[in-house]
């Protein structure tokens, strides 16, 4: 799927949808574009989609992710964990949404040899 086609997706559904199904509609693209993500980069990368989507601040997804059962704290390539992702891209929704959710800010990444919580500070 294209940029262009993204945009003319949202714009279909921008037209056609209203109230509750707009939710719907707008969910069902987000969750199409994460598994696109994932697999283009994600798993070729070492990410699951949970770091995806602390990638993007999607806060919603997330939430769904883990109320099915994801770990929070699962290390992907080089030792980070979503929450050192969603510190990274600066996203605080969802730094306190994996933080409620258990998540360890005491977990050291490989690749940087910081916590997450040493990320959020440096932003």
């Amino acid at each position: 799927m294209t940029e262009n086609d993204r945009s003319r997706h949202l714009n279909v559904i921008d037209f056609r949808a209203t109230g509750p199904y707009l939710l719907t509609y707008l969910l069902t693209y987000l969750l199409t574009y994460l598994l696109t993500q994932l697999r283009t980069c994600g798993l070729q990368k070492g990410f699951t989609a949970l770091h995806i989507s602390a990638k993007y601040g999607t806060v919603r997804v997330a939430r769904v992710m883990i109320k099915k059962g994801a770990d929070v704290n699962v290390i992907g390539k080089n030792g980070l964990t979503p929450l050192h992702v969603a510190s990274h891209y600066n996203h605080p929704a969802m730094v306190t949404l994996l933080l409620t959710s258990k998540a360890s800010p005491h977990s050291m990444a490989k690749v940087c040899r910081s916590t997450s919580l040493y990320i959020a500070s440096s932003h």
